[in-house]
């Protein structure tokens, strides 16, 4: 599900690879709390969360704080994804809620 290793991720920079953790995680988190849905297991999202911690310290805290949503992850700890949601801007909402309801029709026209 979060395979960074491979094309065209590959090929990223850890920033590039941080801004997709940091959205894969907001949608798994929408859909999880807020729309009571969960399409991936615990285990999956706790590496994504230590996957992001890890480039975290790659980029130093200069870097990271140039990351799309550093606003919402800046003391992420991977513990949780519960209050991610209500740290968004209002536009950050509309915009990650409409891809997190893309992301579960896709999931459940492919099961």
């Amino acid at each position: 599900m979060f395979a960074l290793n491979k094309p065209p991720a590959l090929y990223w920079s850890i920033k590039q690879k941080a801004n997709w953790l940091e959205r894969c995680i907001i949608i798994h988190s929408i859909l999880y709390y807020e729309m009571h849905e969960n399409i991936i297991e615990d285990f999956q999202f706790d590496k994504a969360g230590k996957q992001l911690l890890k480039y975290k310290k790659q980029l130093g805290e200069q870097e990271f704080k140039q990351t799309e949503y550093y606003y919402v992850f800046k003391d992420f700890d991977a513990s949780t994804g519960f209050y991610i949601y209500d740290r968004l801007n209002k536009y950050d909402k509309k915009y990650l809620t409409m891809l997190a309801e893309f992301t579960l029709r896709n999931y459940k026209r492919g099961k």
